[in-house]
């Protein structure tokens, strides 16, 4: 019904473009200063932000208690994983009025499955089994954080803002050219604080 979809769209808008600026001021201001309204601009200001600003690491350090973390991965320490990344996107997304939500959960590659059915008709090779069930072990080193932004006619939709191995990073989402993404990032040139300075 196209009341419901107009209806979520609209409360979707109102609560996950919600940032406590006050929390985030360098980041606010940050946005500010580069007033951007179409989406893939949006995306390609927000991975060269983090591409310029900061570095995967598994080891980042503590976030001082007197500091917000988004604030201090890309302002002052500019180490982080995927969790920083995620929470960074999210607020920036959400501070250009695109609906972005922060998730959680496991990246689950073809090696990590095993075939259960294999390995239990070998351990009860008596037993009878009608399909072949496939099951994976998934650990810590599984675990990932990822974006999420609210497209019309898609819904919640992942946007995948942590570097590869190489250090790039390659968003994709319904729309997305990443040919034009890429001469965005090559061609822009952005107001940016120094590192460690305030807004």
């Amino acid at each position: 019904c196209r009341w419901i979809e107009s209806h979520y769209q609209q409360r979707m808008q109102s609560l996950y473009t919600q940032v406590p600026t006050e929390r985030v001021p360098r980041l606010a201001q940050l946005c500010r200063d580069n007033p951007l309204t179409d989406l893939d601009d949006i995306t390609a200001f927000i991975l060269h932000t983090l591409q310029s600003r900061a570095s995967y690491s598994l080891t980042p350090g503590w976030t001082p208690v007197t500091q917000d973390m988004v604030e201090y991965f890309l302002f002052e320490n500019g180490l982080g994983y995927c969790q920083h990344f995620a929470s960074a996107a999210t607020l920036m997304y959400r501070l250009y009025g695109i609906p972005a939500r922060y998730a959680t959960g496991y990246i689950a590659m073809p090696e990590d499955f095993f075939n259960m059915t294999a390995a239990l008709s070998s351990a009860f090779p008596y037993q009878e089994s009608a399909e072949e069930e496939y099951v994976a072990i998934l650990s810590e080193f599984s675990a990932h954080a990822w974006t999420e932004i609210f497209l019309p006619g898609y819904g919640w939709t992942p946007v995948e803002v942590t570097p590869a191995a190489d250090g790039s990073i390659t968003p994709v989402y319904p729309g997305l050219n990443l040919d034009a993404l890429a001469r965005r990032l090559a061609e822009w040139d952005f107001a940016f604080p120094a590192r460690g300075g305030n807004a």
